[in-house]
């Protein structure tokens, strides 16, 4: 896979959050079932997976695609949140304050480094 499109592999991520997200949603009287833990905890799964790539995924170069970073990192902080009301928690009331926190911090350097590469030219340029 071409080092530009490695940080799209954390799409993997975002399935299984959203559909723990649906499932709690779409059926609320079966909470305490196996399927809402099942599809949250392969969502952190893939999470802590990506998370031990996070040194050699930091020494690429910015490309517009670490913006795949944001969705799933956003996917699996709602999630989070929805299970720590499912469990009641406090590891996961705490978890899902740490991913709000990264996600936002997240966020705030993918527009500071799009805002520097716009400023540099080097945003949208042929390969």
């Amino acid at each position: 896979m071409p080092p530009r499109l490695l940080p799209t592999l954390a799409v993997l991520i975002a399935p299984p959050a959203v559909a723990a997200i649906a499932y709690l949603r779409l059926a609320p009287e079966s909470t305490d079932g196996p399927v809402p833990r099942v599809l949250y905890y392969a969502a952190l799964f893939f999470a802590l997976l990506f998370a031990a790539q996070a040194n050699r995924l930091r020494r690429l170069p910015f490309f517009l695609s670490w913006w795949a970073y944001a969705f799933p990192l956003a996917a699996l902080s709602a999630a989070t949140t929805v299970m720590a009301d499912v469990i009641d928690g406090w590891f996961l009331t705490a978890a899902a304050w740490a991913f709000l926190v990264a996600v936002s911090a997240l966020v705030a350097l993918l527009v500071a480094r799009t805002a520097t590469g716009m400023v540099r030219g080097e945003i949208c340029v042929p390969e």
